[in-house]
């Protein structure tokens, strides 16, 4: 990804569906945040909890 500033780093927060393999949501930032990541990962858990229309169990691990 280009950037104005030689040398800068960007991080890409993804999240993948262990089951499917699916990607279910993404974000780039500038900085490695764990704010940041949560309030992706919350935002990702509504739509997808709403997008079903029930209440169903979500199992959220981490890799790094």
């Amino acid at each position: 990804m280009p950037s104005l500033i030689r040398g800068q780093f960007f991080y890409l927060y993804l999240f993948i569906d262990i089951f499917s393999q699916n990607i279910v949501g993404w974000q780039v930032y500038e900085e490695e945040n764990s704010a940041l990541a949560g309030e992706l990962l919350r935002d990702l858990v509504i739509v997808k909890v709403y997008s079903y229309n029930s209440l169903r169990c979500i199992l959220i691990t981490a890799v790094q």
